[in-house]
């Protein structure tokens, strides 16, 4: 596993700076937390790394091709017009993307509902769903268990983590809990 190194980055939306000259390690085959105040870059690393965006200055290496990202993002992104396991298996339903609902606590009758028919949980347990459905390098998690109550987050969160052991795993949270119980590195911007 290949480290990600954020080498005096700097970032800036429009005239408002967001990252500026910042240098860090991602170990690989860690999971590292990212935890700082509202506006302070939190997403943007994680996008950086995605290659959504591109730094203004430095350089961010062990993202290069061939590495593979998996995104949970702040919102859920699902299709409307598929069914939570389609939704996770992108257009097909099928064993694989039905036994991670499952296991993620959905019902039988839940996996063929449409995101409008989901409450807010469900439909957050779809997108982490559709992030763990393919074996990826690296996995990005925007406040990935927001809008779940605490006996559905541990169980969910448990799930995740457990699946994602010795992968290279980026995770955004507010949670001082989540910190402690699943990172094994905190990056504080």
């Amino acid at each position: 596993m290949n480290d990600i190194v954020f080498t005096n980055v700097s970032f800036s939306y429009g005239d408002k700076k967001i990252l500026d000259s910042v240098s860090f390690t991602v170990k690989g085959g860690a999971v590292t937390s990212v935890f700082a105040p509202s506006g302070r870059g939190k997403t943007t690393v994680l996008n950086l790394i995605a290659g959504l965006i591109k730094p203004d200055f430095g350089t961010i290496s062990g993202i290069e091709k061939g590495r593979s990202v998996s995104y949970v993002f702040q919102e859920d992104n699902l299709f409307h017009w598929m069914s939570a396991s389609q939704n996770v298996a992108l257009g097909k339903s099928n064993k694989t993307s039905d036994e991670l609902l499952l296991s993620l606590g959905l019902s039988k009758d839940d996996l063929d509902k449409f995101p409008n028919e989901l409450s807010g949980g469900m439909s957050r347990r779809v997108a982490i769903a559709r992030a763990l459905y393919a074996d990826r390098d690296i996995y990005l998690l925007d406040e990935p268990f927001s809008g779940l109550d605490e006996e559905t987050k541990d169980s969910v969160a448990n799930f995740v983590f457990s699946k994602l052991s010795g992968k290279t795993v980026v995770f955004v949270t507010h949670d001082a809990d989540e910190i402690k119980k699943y990172a094994d590195v905190t990056l504080t911007l």
